[in-house]
């Protein structure tokens, strides 16, 4: 291990010694996850894509893994929100992974099947910490053993549902747990041990205070040799005393008696009695009549010593001692077995990760129409009709909304987008859906898009918006400017980077020029894969066009407002009306945002809508 390495398993090991002093790990040795096998995705990026949880809201509603988690499982979800902040740049990964979809889409009842098996399955390595910790209760075994043989169950239905040259994509994930024949003796051994009635029973949810006789036990009486002789005098003694109890029942009802009867073990005094709980009168009559021995008489309960039952009780209680001590040497034994499988039960559960995983990509590619990326090494990322998959479905809820407008991307190495259009035109959103595009290809599932050619990327970047950081003394420039000097450091010929608006806060000039310095780095020296949205149009193509360098590289792309030039602006129409968004890619240049109609739409208070027009006019005729 590497210094740095060293000292971050220390701090960790150190970090769990201090809090959880008496809690046993059972951590298998470290492994890199090197970067060149990974996407880097840094916070911000997550952030800005919304991956886990929304922008605004801060909810998991309306992020991606909301929209695409399909999971049936804990491990499942888990292992998906690990893959979407870490993608894979392992091209053989990949298409394994797109392979067992493509084998899982064949055929949709081993799906359905599927996910019946998978909800049988338990969070494997959770029951094994508690188990090495010694707070695992006896029905988590009996979900151990079940999660092996569904295993099992689900292998079988492979080789029911498939050809045996097709298993050979995802014969790999089952390999390890298949040639172990000890983990299969372990959940035949606790299925032999434990009760299933653990699952809906404990040991002392049908006992009252004070009664003795038990009717359930977790451990099978066949566990042990001794179990089964301690359990066979038990049941004899437990048989002598429900005949004691008709005996005594009879002799009381024979004597006109017809309330509660039980044979207890007093909680005052440890002694056995006798208890009947009635106000009858006939009571004192009937204790006279026997001539039993009073313990003790209240106004409702009177008790009564019975030299039967007090021998019968207390072997029954000095019996189950001794099978409570012969039990938990059989589970120590148990423990002591799983203890040296530690290492072969955690291959258990990535095997239903991936399975849960691959079912919720099918569920997902099914249901919104995905298609299957082409994978290469090249530097190309070429999407036909593609689409924000979280926005498309957030359509589909609005009135009067048509469906989502598809657009292509077709970029490479060393080029870039320049995009400019209104606000609300959707320039953002088609920066972040190429994001999504190339993420969800590259975690293994298919992609919101007719066509998709994809070069490996390993890094996605994006300078989407800003805020201050007040407690670093950071303007909101100069967190957007921190922002951008990473990327330019950090970019490579491989990444994609996205840029939302760059330069708006500070001046025009030095604004324009600083979103030219920066789109001339990332081209020229980082020669990235560039999406560049920004309302200084004009302004950039000017200067793009003066240097031969990078115009080349360059395509000017715009969004707009349909007629906008033509309204009426007497139309008593309200302007939700009159502003129609075209959301369409077209080559060119938009050389008004339209700010005005959008603040209309905003609400925009009518003497301040028409003293900004004026000034508008003014200001343009000026120039």
């Amino acid at each position: 291990l590497k210094q740095k390495e060293k000292s971050s398993t220390s701090l960790l090991l150190h970090y769990l010694e201090k809090c959880l002093p008496n809690f046993k790990t059972s951590f298998q040795l470290p492994s890199r996850s090197l970067p060149k096998t990974l996407m880097q995705i840094d916070s911000r990026a997550a952030q800005d894509l919304e991956l886990l949880e929304t922008l605004q809201s801060r909810k998991r509603i309306g992020a991606l893994s909301h929209l695409i988690d399909k999971t049936l499982t804990s491990p499942g979800a888990r292992l998906l929100n690990t893959w979407l902040l870490a993608p894979s740049t392992d091209i053989k990964e990949i298409n394994k992974r797109h392979d067992i979809l493509e084998l899982f889409l064949k055929d949709f009842y081993f799906i359905e099947k599927l996910k019946q098996l998978l909800k049988k399955t338990a969070d494997v390595n959770r029951i094994i910490r508690r188990i090495e910790n010694n707070r695992a209760e006896r029905f988590e075994y009996l979900e151990l053993a079940t999660t092996i043989n569904t295993i099992d169950e689900i292998y079988q239905l492979l080789k029911d549902s498939y050809p045996k040259k097709s298993l050979k994509i995802i014969d790999h994930v089952f390999q390890e747990f298949n040639s172990s024949t000890r983990i299969h003796k372990l959940g035949e051994q606790i299925l032999k041990t434990i009760d299933d009635k653990v699952s809906y029973l404990k040991p002392n949810s049908n006992r009252l205070d004070g009664e003795v006789v038990r009717e359930f036990w977790e451990i099978k009486e066949t566990a042990s040799t001794p179990l089964k002789r301690l359990r066979k005098q038990y049941d004899e003694l437990l048989i002598k005393s429900k005949v004691l109890k008709v005996s005594l029942q009879n002799q009381f009802s024979e004597e006109g008696y017809s309330g509660s009867l039980r044979l207890i073990k007093d909680m005052k005094s440890f002694q056995y009695v006798i208890e009947l709980r009635s106000t009858s009168k006939i009571i004192p009559q009937i204790i006279k009549t026997l001539d039993l021995q009073v313990k003790e008489r209240t106004k409702s309960v009177t008790k009564l010593h019975n030299s039967e039952w007090s021998e019968i009780g207390d072997n029954l209680i000095r019996l189950e001692y001794d099978i409570t001590l012969e039990e938990k040497k059989i589970m120590d034994l148990l423990n002591t077995k799983i203890s040296k499988l530690y290492k072969e039960l955690k291959k258990i559960s990535p095997i239903v990760e991936i399975l849960d995983v691959m079912q919720s990509f099918a569920m997902l590619a099914s249901q919104y129409n995905l298609s299957k990326p082409v994978m290469d090494e090249s530097t190309m990322f070429d999407v036909s009709n593609g689409r924000h998959i979280v926005v498309e479905e957030g359509l589909k809820n609005r009135i009067n909304i048509c469906n989502f407008t598809v657009n292509d991307c077709n970029i490479k190495s060393s080029e870039a987008w320049v995009i400019t259009g209104p606000n609300m035109g959707g320039k953002s959103t088609f920066l972040r859906q190429n994001a999504l595009i190339a993420i969800l290809a590259q975690i293994g599932s298919y992609v919101p898009a007719d066509y998709a050619r994809i070069g490996i990327i390993d890094k996605i970047f994006t300078r989407v918006g800003s805020s201050d950081n007040i407690f670093k003394h950071q303007s909101t420039f100069m967190v957007e400017m921190n922002e951008t000097a990473i990327i330019l450091r950090e970019a490579t010929e491989r990444s994609l980077v996205i840029v939302d608006e760059l330069g708006r806060g500070t001046s025009t000039n030095e604004g324009v020029s600083i979103a030219y310095a920066s789109l001339f780095r990332l081209l020229s020296v980082n020669k990235s894969k560039v999406l560049f949205a920004t309302h200084f149009g004009p302004e950039l193509m000017q200067l793009i066009e003066s240097d031969k360098t990078v115009s080349d590289t360059i395509s000017f792309y715009r969004t707009s407002l349909v007629d906008i030039s033509d309204l009426d602006k007497r139309s008593i129409k309200p302007i939700d009306q009159k502003l129609i968004f075209d959301h369409k890619l077209k080559r060119g240049i938009s050389y008004h945002s339209h700010a005005l109609e959008i603040a209309e739409l905003a609400g925009f208070p009518n003497d301040v809508l028409k003293l900004a027009e004026n000034n508008f006019q003014k200001l343009t005729n000026t120039v």
